[in-house]
């Protein structure tokens, strides 16, 4: 997979997720130039980050990661509204009356059902991360794909470039996620997401 990275205006990013197809987006990330950085993708091969100011990307952010009315992938959506609490970086927080969970796929989620055993964490640096559910190692369990940097490439230079480049990638591998990992869900197991497991995530 190579990233076609072609930063667009908050407008475009908006307007995708405004067609009614699936849209994969991740999380927002501080770009080295100021604002947020956000990837997202309208296909395997339609990679695009938004470069936007924070003014901008406050306005927008409900619209994005909480007023969820057309099918949107995501890779740990309440880490995300996590994220965005603990940096007060969006200003409307009613995301229980936004919401629709039929539109909500949560790759992340999905893969820990899959084996609840890859939530096991591992120390990285002073954090702890789950290693097993992260976007590239889940896409290289599931979808084959060898994630073309190390983390240790971005803390060593991270350019605004680079950053972007990832995060349209990571969108891209989403997307992919989005669509294959329900399929190798049982029925059972599916019920099991959207009635219990994504209703409390939202909680």
């Amino acid at each position: 997979m190579k990233a076609q990275v072609n930063p667009s205006a908050m407008s475009e990013l908006l307007q995708a997720t405004r067609t009614g197809e699936l849209v994969s987006l991740t999380a927002p990330v501080e770009s080295p130039n100021g604002g947020v950085l956000i990837g997202y993708a309208r296909g395997p091969d339609s990679l695009h980050c938004a470069e936007v100011s924070f003014e901008e990307f406050r306005s927008a952010a409900s619209d994005l990661y909480a007023r969820i009315t057309a099918p949107r992938g995501f890779h740990g959506l309440k880490r995300i509204w996590e994220y965005l609490d603990e940096r007060k970086w969006w200003t409307d927080q009613g995301r229980a009356n936004h919401f629709n969970l039929h539109n909500i796929i949560d790759t992340r989620l999905l893969a820990y059902l899959l084996d609840p055993d890859s939530s096991s964490e591992a120390n990285f640096g002073d954090y702890s991360i789950q290693e097993k559910l992260t976007v590239a190692q889940v896409a290289h369990r599931y979808l084959g794909y060898e994630y073309p940097y190390r983390v240790t490439d971005i803390l060593k230079a991270p350019s605004a470039g680079l950053m972007a480049e990832l995060l349209a990638i990571d969108a891209g591998l989403i997307f992919q996620l989005a669509e294959k990992l329900p399929s190798l869900m049982a029925p059972d197991l599916i019920r099991l997401y959207r009635h219990i497991e994504l209703p409390h995530a939202g909680s």
